[in-house]
């Protein structure tokens, strides 16, 4: 071996990590990259779906363990060949509750190992129910000092095409959340975010307001069931029978409006009425209607060289 020198000139650093112009040589197959996880899908995965294909992944990975295969082989070598038989395979737990191994009453692991083609032959007609993942999950947790977990998160990702967020691990890691309390926090996650900070106020005050309408509902429902007499009709109950009206912005507190874009001078005269007779005076005069166009309102595009609109 030759001994170490100390280099001292940029002679031969022109390309780290290759001793030659490694960006000249021919691509080889082993330099291709293949993600894990596909980023082409773009809605997530709903409530149901979520606790189904958790389900699946758990068993899939707990399958290889107890067939004394590396459950990461999973990603390269695909899961066992369950044959029709892996809705028969129950999730056991260990003493502190955590996902352990699974429950073989038809011997199916054996047959998967064997590579039988007639495995499952007996259970054949059994079909996944999402009330029976729910119900071997519903006290099931993470043991996050066993890779295996981590292993079952990334066959999950990889089946949902959805990445787990860190935050939503840290608060089942430090809750010691169960696994149908993560379906619930993953599910919340994944809906879509509102892009306006407005329409982030607007569905919380819709909110309020269907909680506040619910509950004068049921409590006028209570009051006519207890007495037998009839309650008048209220101003909320006048408009849903008045069918789909055009939603209102409806005040957030004292003196506080909600608007989704920024609120013109043309806007305020249309509040209060007056914005028709000025328009038609304007257009009467020759005078633009809208002189820049940070005045022009929501649904018409200004035009300059008419000084008005589209």
């Amino acid at each position: 071996m030759e001994p170490y020198e100390e280099a001292t000139t940029w002679d031969g650093l022109e390309h780290m990590g290759h001793q030659g112009h490694w960006k000249d040589l021919p691509p080889d197959a082993k330099d291709a990259y293949e993600p894990w996880l596909d980023p082409t899908q773009a809605t997530p995965p709903q409530r149901d779906q979520f606790l189904s294909l958790l389900w699946i992944s758990i068993v899939e990975c707990l399958a290889l363990k107890q067939l004394n295969r590396d459950p990461e082989s999973i990603h390269t070598d695909g899961p066992p060949n369950f044959a029709g038989g892996m809705a028969s395979l129950k999730i056991q737990l260990s003493a502190t509750g955590t996902i352990s191994h699974l429950d073989d009453p038809y011997g199916t692991l054996k047959q998967a190992e064997a590579g039988s083609e007639a495995a499952g032959e007996q259970d054949s007609e059994m079909e996944f129910s999402v009330s029976e993942f729910e119900e071997q999950l519903q006290e099931a947790r993470f043991d996050f000092h066993d890779p295996t977990t981590f292993a079952i998160l990334k066959r999950f990702s990889q089946l949902t095409g959805y990445r787990v967020p860190d935050p939503v691990l840290n608060t089942v890691l430090r809750g010691n959340k169960p696994l149908v309390a993560f379906i619930d926090l993953l599910t919340q996650a994944a809906k879509p975010k509102p892009k306006k900070f407005a329409e982030v106020l607007l569905a919380k005050q819709k909110k309020a307001l269907d909680f506040a309408a619910r509950e004068k509902l049921l409590a006028e429902q209570g009051l006519q069931a207890h007495t037998g007499t009839a309650v008048p009709t209220t101003e909320a109950t006048e408009a849903n029978a008045a069918g789909k009206q055009k939603p209102k912005y409806m005040p957030l507190g004292p003196n506080v409006m909600i608007f989704t874009r920024r609120e013109t001078q043309v806007d305020r005269e249309m509040e209060v009425g007056r914005w028709k007779v000025i328009k038609r005076e304007l257009e009467n005069r020759g005078l633009p209607v809208y002189p820049v166009p940070k005045l022009v309102p929501a649904g018409e595009t200004w035009r300059k060289d008419e000084g008005g609109v589209v």
